[in-house]
């Protein structure tokens, strides 16, 4: 309730059935590359491109236009707002816009600028370590802006396209707000109109209207009149769309006059977000080695040789009655997503199936305990790997569920073979805090690297050690909240860990984690983290209990959180909800919404508690190969997860910087980072994706 009436105290009497309408069209499909590369109804209409303010537009207005899910921009300009600046203390501007497509009827879009002044202006004072210290400035202005564009209505042939939109929404320094309605249409298949109105606002007061013209796909001629002065422009995208969709980026020159103001620039980059950082390993298409013919040497014995050869640990591989091969593996090579390794697994399977089996049973395995099941005939595998069957129905026809007890078998193989036990990973985790356009700096950041080594003990049970080393940091990084200077490299993270893993169901399952030890630099004490999965996957529901205090001996605080997430496969998104007692001991709750592109997740974040309210924007990709080295005594390698995000405060008066709302343990080493592969491992999530191609490439 706290959380409801500040929203509602907030925002705009408009921006409630904004939101709900806008949620509504979410599940409502349009054809957003076609917008991208067509515009409605030819093959030169202007592509999207973003405007100044960070969202899609001409120059200084939006349009009705929308980002397809995937694709990120990233954008740089120099155009200064004299609107809500005198011209002559105006030295320059500074403008970086970031706009994602999360979903296809939504843009989310920042924007950071530093207006640039033509004299000193006063200094600001920093109390720090108790010494106050004079930092003189230049700039005017420092704004870190959310922007965000709903579309209402897709453009059809004999229908225009309609978006409500807000730029610099949230927050107390709104130097760019602006509250607008927007139309635009396509004629003639090479121009796009654009009209609206906006009200409310610092920018776009009253009508405003703008014309896109493209002669060629390679240059479109822009001209808009922002409610107070005219601009016109030239963009130029030389590079073909082509090569964006198979993953490079396609930069756009901008060169932009503004009446009264002269002539300016701007440089962007659009880049899709599922193309692959780095090359898989289990993707070719090559034929695998298949078994050997000495009858000597039982078929399975062989199988599970090969699949100990490709690196994977705690095998087990048997026959039931001579009908049905049942595969039990775990996979710590293949660690951008666990379907590679299934893939992997299936390709040898495929070529290399025992005679008289009929059935295939395959059972993944984390810390040699059994997370989930995939059943399916020979047959079938068979032919999709001949390219005889369709990904599509080769979907239907398998099933992916929860493991279930495994029956007697006839012919086992040592359940031991390659096991995982007493072996170490070291993991290189690059860390970078940041601090943007804030009072003293346009981008301040600390650089760390934390080694991280797990070493799995029995099944379920691992250790796990982390040391926290600092490299450097930025002049005035130790400025910031932190008020520190470089700290000394220490241990930040040792912890036990223990996992159990019940099967109710099929379709339901229990996963359960506890963790005693050291969680970071300020937290010591005992976790007890639980999952509970419904549908397949489709609901979770989850607790997270923690005792914590600075020292071992004064446990003083007490984390208490409940929370439940919505899975939505075909969109392979998530919605959660976190409520109770975080680790300041403030009560409150947060929501995270995020969509995976290949294994590139993007979220949104929102923190309300009694300290304050925050939001963010955060991504998080792997950065380890495609195919690791194979599991050893001790082993080194990339992260399998990076983070960084980026929050600002919301629903405030004053604008401060603050990292201390709603916080809970570091979640690296939780429950579905480590066991659910990133929340991935549950059967609604592995169906859908099992028809993808990218993993069978």
């Amino acid at each position: 309730m706290i959380l409801i009436r500040t929203i509602r105290g907030r925002t705009r009497c408009w921006m409630a059935p904004a939101v709900i309408l806008g949620v509504l069209t979410l599940v409502l499909p349009i054809d957003v590359e076609g917008q991208q590369s067509a515009g409605g109804d030819g093959l030169n209409a202007p592509p999207i491109s973003l405007g100044m303010a960070g969202l899609p537009g001409v120059i200084a207005i939006p349009n009705a236009g929308t980002i397809a899910p995937g694709y990120a921009h990233l954008s740089y300009n120099r155009t200064p707002n004299y609107g809500q600046f005198s011209p002559g203390a105006i030295a320059g501007q500074h403008n970086i816009q970031f706009a994602v497509g999360l979903f296809s009827r939504i843009v989310i879009s920042g924007r950071g600028s530093e207006v640039v002044s033509s004299e000193l202006q006063k200094p600001i004072f920093i109390r720090n370590a108790g010494v106050i210290e004079l930092v003189e400035r230049t700039w005017l202005a420092r704004d870190l802006s959310a922007n965000l564009q709903l579309l209402l209505l897709e453009e059809s042939a004999s229908l225009p396209a309609i978006a409500i939109g807000a730029q610099d929404f949230g927050g107390a320094s709104n130097l760019f707000e602006a509250r607008y309605g927007v139309v635009s249409k396509t004629f003639w298949g090479r121009a796009r109109l654009s009209a609206g109105y906006g009200w409310d606002a610092g920018v776009l007061r009253g009508f405003f209207g703008g014309i896109e013209a493209s002669p060629i796909r390679q240059v479109t001629l822009l001209g808009d009149y922002d409610a107070e002065r005219f601009r016109g422009g030239l963009r130029l995208q030389p590079f073909p769309e082509s090569l964006v969709r198979r993953g490079a980026p396609r930069p756009t020159v901008d060169v932009i006059w503004t009446e009264g103001e002269g002539v300016t620039w701007a440089v962007s980059l659009r880049a899709a977000l599922d193309q692959d950082w780095v090359e898989r390993g289990p993707r070719s298409a090559q034929r695998l080695t298949p078994l050997g013919t000495d009858p000597e040497v039982s078929t399975v014995a062989v199988l599970a040789q090969l699949l100990s050869d490709d690196g994977f640990e705690n095998i087990s591989v048997s026959v039931r009655e001579g009908d049905l091969l049942r595969i039990e593996y775990e996979n710590r090579r293949y660690n951008q997503h666990e379907l590679d390794g299934l893939a992997r697994v299936l390709r040898r399977v495929g070529h290399n199936l025992p005679e008289g089996v009929e059935g295939v049973r395959i059972v993944l395995k984390q810390t040699n305990v059994r997370a989930l099941q995939v059943d399916l005939t020979s047959e079938d595998l068979l032919r999709f790997l001949e390219g005889a069957i369709r990904p599509e129905v080769f979907q239907e026809r398998v099933s992916v569920r929860y493991p279930e007890a495994p029956r007697s078998l006839t012919g086992p193989i040592d359940r031991s073979v390659n096991s995982s036990f007493f072996k170490a990973d070291l993991t290189l985790n690059p860390l970078i805090e940041t601090l943007a356009f804030w009072d003293l700096g346009v981008f301040d950041a600390r650089f760390s690297l934390q080694p991280n080594l797990r070493f799995t003990l029995f099944s379920g049970t691992v250790l796990e050690a982390q040391y926290l080393i600092p490299i450097g940091q930025t002049e005035h990084y130790r400025m910031g909240p932190s008020r520190s200077t470089l700290p000394e490299a220490e241990l930040d993270r040792a912890l036990l860990h223990h996992a159990r893993w019940w099967s109710l169901s099929g379709r339901s399952a229990l996963v359960a984690q506890w963790s005693v030890g050291r969680f970071d630099l300020g937290n010591v004490g005992i976790r007890q983290e639980a999952s509970l999965s419904l549908w397949g996957g489709l609901v979770t529901l989850g607790a997270d209990v923690a005792a914590v205090g600075y020292r071992r001996q004064k446990l003083d605080r007490l984390l208490a959180l409940g929370r439940a997430r919505l899975l939505v496969p075909s969109a392979d998104a998530r919605l959660t909800v976190t409520a109770g007692r975080f680790l300041d001991e403030d009560h409150g709750v947060v929501v995270d919404v995020s969509r995976f592109f290949a294994d590139t997740e993007i979220g949104l974040v929102l923190r309300h508690s009694d300290r304050g309210s925050v939001a963010g924007i955060r991504i998080a990709l792997p950065l380890t190969f495609g195919r690791d080295l194979p599991p050893s005594r001790v082993r080194v390698r990339a992260p399998a997860e990076w983070r960084y995000g980026q929050q600002s405060i919301v629903f405030a008066d004053r604008n401060i910087i603050r990292g201390d709302v709603a916080r809970s343990l570091p979640p690296r080493s939780g429950l579905h980072q480590i066991y659910l592969d990133r929340d991935r491992l549950h059967p609604a999530s592995v169906k859908a994706a099992v028809a993808d191609p990218r993993f069978w490439r």
